[in-house]
């Protein structure tokens, strides 16, 4: 009985020291593992992208979703969804995080991720930046800015942009 009580403090206390799980965090932020992220490709249509999304729109205009999100505590996920009449361009994700540490153990997974999907960046003005090929699309770059000592907090911006719509 001791042991096990013992045991259970000891893993509440080791996990509560490991912070934010960067892999889950990641895991909620991408949402999925179809299309480019959050289960999108470009040229969806607005209507598209709103159905696949679990929570209705912050803001919404003629061409431009807007979607804040909670991940974690005091941590969110903004997420800008671009459309020209030919469908979705553009993808742009800002994830703020309280801590510091946490933003920088993020940003690596998600550096690790990209590698594995689309090969090493190009670095260019601070940013990691990725042009691939789809089936939709010829040319979509793919960027990663830390943005996170500018800002004294977590802060990454994850962009792709679509070059032929």
């Amino acid at each position: 009985m001791k042991f096990n009580r013992f045991l259970l403090i000891g893993l509440v206390l080791l996990t509560g020291c490991w912070g934010v799980n960067d892999h889950s965090l990641y895991e909620r932020i991408v949402d999925g593992n179809k299309g480019l992220v959050r289960n999108k490709v470009m040229g969806m249509s607005m209507a598209e992208v709103k159905a696949s999304e679990k929570i209705q729109p912050e803001d919404e205009d003629e061409g431009y979703l807007y979607y804040r999100i909670g991940i974690g505590e005091n941590n969110s996920l903004a997420t800008t969804y671009s459309f020209s009449q030919s469908g979705l361009y553009e993808i742009q994700l800002e994830v703020y995080l309280n801590d510091l540490p946490d933003a920088s153990d993020l940003n690596t997974v998600f550096l690790d991720s990209f590698r594995e999907k689309y090969g090493e960046p190009e670095e260019k003005n601070g940013s990691l930046i990725w042009v691939l090929e789809t089936e939709n699309s010829k040319e979509i770059e793919v960027t990663i800015i830390d943005e996170s000592k500018q800002y004294g907090y977590g802060k990454l911006s994850v962009s792709f942009y679509d070059f032929d719509n």
